[in-house]
């Protein structure tokens, strides 16, 4: 379900977590653009307290909600594909001739 170092818990949620934070990253930017600020702050703002407040809002978001189910599946997928190994190579090279069998019938 990830690593760790020392007290510090790592986490990997592999690509679908990433795309979930991306996601996440940017609905707290858009958020966070609507608050507003003094015309004296608002290049602070875009360069400093945006990108800060999103990361810290991202990193919360997925540690309490869907990333530890992300991590689960990237997890469950790993040793899932690890356990095929080269024993179903037979059934994935039959499958893919019958796949380029029917669509050349097909053609």
């Amino acid at each position: 379900m990830g690593g760790g170092f020392g007290k510090i818990s790592i986490m990997t949620g592999g690509f679908l977590g990433g795309l979930v934070a991306g996601a996440a990253a940017a609905l707290f930017v858009m958020l966070i653009r609507q608050i507003k600020v003094p015309a004296v702050l608002e290049s602070v703002k875009m360069i400093i307290i945006t990108p800060l407040l999103a990361g810290i809002c991202t990193l919360l978001f997925m540690y309490i909600g869907p990333g530890k189910f992300f991590a689960q599946l990237n997890s469950g997928l790993v040793e899932w594909l690890t356990s095929m190994g080269t024993n179903n190579l037979l059934i994935s090279v039959s499958s893919s001739v019958r796949w380029r069998a029917l669509i050349w019938v097909v053609r």
